[in-house]
């Protein structure tokens, strides 16, 4: 899923692929920044995306478990 997101992403926006593919991977924050430092792409854009993904995920999974708690 993430390779397709960021290949369209990649192919729409004109941004590079390896700097997509690392700010829409699962991964911790910490080892993707890491990994995105080390092969020398954009890493505020990374880390931005990769808080901005957790953020969501923790919001979306706080709303189902109260849905699913009625």
């Amino acid at each position: 899923m993430t390779l397709v997101f960021a290949s369209v992403l990649s192919f729409l926006t004109g941004d590079r692929f390896t700097a997509l593919m690392l700010a829409y991977s699962p991964g911790n924050v910490a080892e993707i920044s890491l990994i995105s430092l080390s092969l020398g792409v954009e890493m505020p854009y990374v880390v931005l995306h990769q808080i901005v993904r957790l953020f969501l995920v923790a919001a979306g999974a706080a709303a189902v478990f109260r849905w699913v708690k009625r």
